[in-house]
């Protein structure tokens, strides 16, 4: 409609400028039609107070009410700013509160039903949680085995690598090799390249000496024992090759390598160590409950394709890059659509039944309007709140 005059559904007729005559477009036929989201009935106000609790076009459903003036008139820019409130209010206790409430009681009845069984692992089986235990068992029992060599130099090798100083002071470098690479940016003079350049291979031969060390002070054996120490030579004879023998590596590729040392410092700080054995101990549960929702993406990335595989991929929302045409680009859309982000709009596009689609005589995968309300709130339902 045109906000810049006064109509009425008798009098919505004829050709305007939506951006104005002087940008040089043509002009467009007038026309009058509701929003999608709108409060013509109880079930169109529902579904737009459902939609603005998942956060997803809020703002423009309330800017929208702003102009809305009445029934048999168009919308007039700011009519009716104290309209505002009604949804400000509606985010604050409707999505914010009531939303969070939901959530509560969901997680509350898995507390009941926690403490019901007697273990924390809910989502657990028992060979899982047999698992479990074992590996808590294995974190918190951390054996020290004594070693004495008979060559004094070698002695003198294995006290040193083993003090805190020495691994301290590798750290330090990790860190300050990472500051280096961090400095890197477009349009850089070449006295820096060249700066960041030499400060790599000194790094690298930093790095290849602690190698070399740990590997006369705990011997090839107990030096490959340990899976820190497989990543460092990794990464270290990698590195090497590419200035020994020049080996052709992206410069992305040696970035992220010399970037994967900074887990190093997962085994020396406390607070990282107790992450890092968390997210170990969680991992079943992880993955039962990955399970659980990959199961859900497929039967819905199934219906998808079932009820909207032949939905126009021509629209705002339901493009090349958003549809169910098949079920690979289902599951992307799904998996798009769980963080929230326009599955309202794809809502609304398949909604649309397209004219060649039901003209060949059945409705498969042709759209619709109950079916896209019922699939997508659904889906937000179980996959996004649940």
């Amino acid at each position: 409609t045109d906000p810049n005059e006064s109509l009425t559904l008798q009098t919505c007729n004829g050709l305007w400028y939506p951006e104005g005559i002087e940008a040089g477009f043509p002009p467009v036929e007038r026309e009058w039609k509701n929003r999608n989201q709108n409060f013509d009935n109880i079930g169109k106000a529902i579904l737009t107070l459902f939609e603005m609790s998942t956060t997803e076009q809020w703002v423009q459903i309330m800017w929208v009410g702003v102009d809305a003036v009445g029934p048999t008139s168009n919308p007039r820019h700011n009519h009716s700013t104290v309209t505002a409130l009604f949804f400000v209010f509606f985010m604050l206790f409707g999505a914010f509160f009531i939303v969070n409430l939901f959530v509560g009681i969901v997680m509350d009845r898995f507390a009941a039903k926690r403490d019901e069984l007697g273990t924390p692992h809910l989502f657990a089986t028992e060979g899982q949680r047999q698992w479990v235990e074992s590996v808590k068992s294995m974190i918190n029992s951390k054996p020290v085995k004594a070693v004495t060599y008979t060559g004094r130099l070698r002695n003198l090798c294995y006290q040193f690598i083993t003090s805190d100083v020495f691994e301290l002071s590798i750290i330090a470098c990790i860190v300050v090799n990472t500051l280096v690479m961090a400095t890197f940016h477009e349009g850089q003079t070449p006295f820096w390249t060249n700066l960041q350049e030499n400060a790599d291979m000194v790094f690298t031969i930093i790095f290849a000496m602690e190698a070399v060390v740990k590997l006369y002070g705990l011997g090839i054996k107990r030096y490959f024992q340990y899976g820190w120490n497989c990543m460092d030579f990794f990464i270290v004879a990698i590195l090497s090759l590419t200035y020994l023998v020049h080996l052709d590596l992206q410069a992305s590729v040696l970035r992220m390598l010399r970037v994967t040392r900074l887990l190093r410092m997962v085994k020396e700080l406390k607070a990282f160590c107790a992450l890092f054995e968390t997210l170990i101990v969680a991992l079943p549960t992880l993955c039962n409950v990955g399970a659980l929702l990959t199961l859900v993406f497929f039967i819905y990335a199934v219906l998808g394709v079932s009820f909207f595989g032949r939905v126009s991929s021509d629209q705002d929302y339901m493009n090349h890059n958003a549809n169910f045409s098949n079920f690979g680009m289902a599951l992307l859309t799904l998996l798009r659509m769980s963080t929230g982000e326009d599955w309202n709009g794809l809502m609304y596009d398949c909604t649309t039944v397209d004219a060649k689609c039901a003209a060949e005589g059945h409705d498969q995968g042709c759209g619709g309007v109950e079916r896209s309300y019922f699939f997508f709130v659904t889906f937000i339902l179980v996959g996004n709140f649940i």
